[in-house]
Order: C-alpha cells, then sequence, then structure tokens
C-alpha cells in the first residue's frame, strides 16, 4: 500500500530495473523523445527513486550518476543517451 502511495505522489521506486523500463516512464510523463546510443545501453540495471515533481533534468541527473551513462539534448529536444 505504501509503494501505491508513493506511486500516487508521483514517486517510483526500481529496484535493480532496466534503464530501457525507466526510458519508457520518463517518454510518458515529461513527452520526451529518447534514443540509445547503442542497444546495450537498455539493458543498464537502475535502483533508485524517479519523481514525478523534479524536473526531468534532475531525475536524468540521478540516473546519470548511478548508471554511468550520459544523456546530451539536441537542439530539437531529442535526448541521446550514451556511455
Amino acid at each position: 500500500m505504501e509503494n501505491y502511495m508513493e506511486w500516487m505522489n508521483g514517486k517510483i521506486y526500481f529496484d535493480n530495473s532496466e534503464l530501457d523500463d525507466l526510458i519508457f516512464l520518463l517518454e510518458q510523463w515529461y513527452e520526451a523523445k529518447f534514443t540509445f546510443g547503442n542497444e546495450s545501453l537498455k539493458s543498464y540495471m537502475f535502483t533508485g527513486v524517479i519523481d514525478k515533481r523534479q524536473s526531468l533534468d534532475y531525475n536524468l541527473n540521478i540516473i546519470s550518476l548511478t548508471n554511468k551513462v550520459k544523456f546530451k539534448i539536441n537542439e530539437h529536444g531529442m535526448i541521446f543517451i550514451n556511455n
């Protein structure tokens, strides 16, 4: 029940989840478009909290600190994921 309440408040806890799942969620929340530099990045594992009340930049920073991936936004708003 506690996890459901956190989800309703905009927080989702991930425990060893694939980066591809996180990116799907971020695309939905922020109406952003992502592209992976290579397919192997999709299977990077993440454990942590994503908070919808925070900015996209904040959440990308959290992910990059824990997964050793980098995000770069081009002039059209496309977000590229590389290692």
